[in-house]
């Protein structure tokens, strides 16, 4: 999941570089030309630290959930997969998982984790480029470059934030899941496979998949 959220970032990282120099130059009343250095050289930073940081927090975080999940889970029981519901199931996956997801949950799941993915990300981002900015100018003051890292930030992340959005509606539209969805009344992959649908099973040995790959941990039917 990295490697491909990773890529998408560098592939975007010259318009980034734009949007933020144009605060940069807003904000602080220089030139656009003046204001391409540290944009330049703080979204670098955030890009090739930044990231992979965030990408790190949210993998530790997926560990955590996975484990506090598990002692839940033998605590009350395994949950009820068929009166969740495949699609809840789902998307509860792709939060949980952003970090790694499993497999088989459709090409829709890759811009939906990264969407997830940008939350962490853009804080990361924030106080990465702040550094990187209170070297850069020796003259401003702590508060003040902080605020203009905000708000440059909340700019660019705008434009990846469309982006991420632009393609999961695309993918969503093409899933079997939507389809399934509509055609179903809102009761996705209605095969009856024994006690539960057969998207929810699919959904449910995803779970399981990620939960023995993370923790070395195998549920039992």
């Amino acid at each position: 999941m990295i490697l491909v959220e990773w890529l998408a970032v560098i592939l975007a990282l010259v318009p980034v570089i734009l949007i933020e120099a144009a605060v940069y130059r807003r904000k602080l009343g220089i030139t656009y030309g003046k204001a391409l250095y540290p944009a330049g050289v703080a979204n670098l930073a955030s890009t090739f630290v930044g990231y992979p940081l965030a990408w790190i927090l949210r993998l530790i975080g997926q560990l955590v959930l996975t484990l506090l999940m598990l002692l839940v889970m033998k605590i009350v029981g395994e949950p009820a997969v068929r009166s969740i519901g495949a699609t809840t199931f789902n998307l509860m996956g792709v939060v949980v998982y952003s970090a790694w997801l499993p497999g088989d949950g459709g090409l829709w799941t890759l811009p939906a984790a990264s969407l997830v993915g940008l939350v962490p990300a853009y804080f990361v981002s924030v106080y990465s480029e702040a550094w990187v900015l209170r070297r850069l100018m020796r003259g401003e003051d702590r508060p003040a470059i902080m605020a203009l890292s905000y708000k440059a930030n909340l700019a660019s992340y705008f434009l990846l934030v469309a982006i991420a959005g632009v393609i999961l509606v695309r993918f969503l539209l093409r899933s079997q899941l939507f389809r399934a969805g509509v055609r179903g009344n809102l009761r996705p992959f209605q095969r009856r496979q024994g006690s539960g649908s057969g998207a929810s099973l699919v959904a449910y040995r995803s779970f399981r998949r990620v939960c023995v790959l993370s923790c070395g941990y195998e549920a039992h039917h």
